[in-house]
């Protein structure tokens, strides 16, 4: 009933219970099937009957969140990102829309690359949207956010300027931000409870 972001709610891509299906054909354990707009490497999340996936149209240029009813698959809407930065990066095997968006039930959060981090309603109604930096990967960007209490935490390794930052899901204000020694890579951080305190791994 809930899968809020990437892998999962423990982010490791794991449930509790037994019995769920793993057989799939065309037929065999599918409810129904629905077109997907766009093009886009995102994983579906899921809050209740609701679906949430990005994609990505005319190359780039239109960066949207959509929104399906899981009972049924009806597509709900399509809400775009503001306009801005196209990554021109961004390498055939990869696209767009790559990185899985992830919801604490009231927003959605979605990270677009260079075009930035955006915070939807359900309603598909921009609350807040945040310009990062130029961002220079040559692959283009993939790792998706961890939402981790009320904060949105991403990074970003690359050619120059690697990061590791954190904003307010409420407003997106930027809380912190870490330079990090790395090169270009992918990621998706996790955060885990060592002993009294908790820790992002990266």
């Amino acid at each position: 009933k809930y899968w809020p972001r990437w892998r999962g709610p423990s982010g490791q891509g794991l449930v509790t219970g037994s019995g769920y299906p793993d057989t799939w054909t065309s037929t065999q354990n599918v409810l129904w099937k629905t077109a997907v707009p766009g093009s886009g490497n995102s994983s579906p999340i899921v809050w209740g009957d609701r679906i949430f996936l990005t994609t990505a149209r005319e190359n780039g240029r239109r960066l949207s969140l959509l929104a399906y009813r899981r009972s049924d698959g009806k597509l709900l809407w399509e809400s775009a990102a503001p306009q801005g930065v196209v990554d021109t990066g961004s390498d055939h095997k990869n696209g767009h829309a790559s990185a899985t968006p992830a919801t604490d039930g009231t927003r959605v959060y979605a990270l677009f690359g260079p075009r930035g981090l955006v915070a939807f309603d359900f309603d598909g109604k921009v609350i807040w949207h945040r310009y990062l930096w130029p961002i220079e990967a040559y692959h283009g960007t993939a790792g998706s956010p961890l939402l981790f209490g009320n904060r949105i935490i991403l990074y970003q390794d690359q050619y120059s300027d690697s990061f590791i930052a954190a904003f307010d899901t409420r407003t997106g204000q930027q809380l912190w931000r870490t330079r990090r020694d790395a090169n270009v890579g992918w990621g998706t951080p996790i955060a885990i409870r060592a002993g009294d305190h908790d820790e992002i791994i990266v």
